[in-house]
């Protein structure tokens, strides 16, 4: 569903390269797929961002840090809310170049964990992935201004 609504947003991502496939005499791990590397850019500043962008990605960050649900239905329920705000960031996002293919990034790391939230199982599950959308909004903070 999310790869639908990152292609409707404005812009044209690069594309995210894979890793290439370990040599012959390399041996097997069962390693995680690389995500995307953030970082800021090449002069050390942090990727500027469309005002449109900036606010939905702020109310996702107070929603995250502001709710302390203890039921896997108040886990699901935040997932929808959070998924809501992100609806409309997509929808409003006008941003291009570089900049865009940095938020494009950061959302192939944040939107797996916002969905997990959706379907938390457990008020144990629940309380990881928030814990874990939390660090990505401050990942997010670190990166985009």
């Amino acid at each position: 569903m999310w790869l639908l609504a990152l292609l409707a947003c404005s812009g044209t991502p690069e594309p995210v390269t894979p890793p290439a496939p370990p040599e012959a005499s390399a041996p097997v791990h069962a390693e995680e797929p690389a995500e995307p590397k953030l970082g800021l850019q090449a002069d050390g500043t942090r990727w500027p961002l469309d005002e449109s962008t900036r606010d939905k990605m702020g109310e996702i960050t107070s929603l995250a840090a502001d709710t302390s649900p203890e039921t896997v239905e108040q886990f699901q329920t935040l997932g929808n809310q959070l998924d809501d705000v992100m609806v409309s960031l997509v929808q409003g996002c006008a941003m291009e170049g570089e900049p865009h293919d940095q938020l494009h990034h950061f959302l192939v790391i944040f939107l797996p964990e916002l969905e997990a939230l959706q379907k938390a199982e457990s008020a144990e599950a629940g309380t990881a992935t928030l814990t874990k959308i939390r660090t990505q909004t401050a990942l997010f903070a670190e990166t985009f201004e």
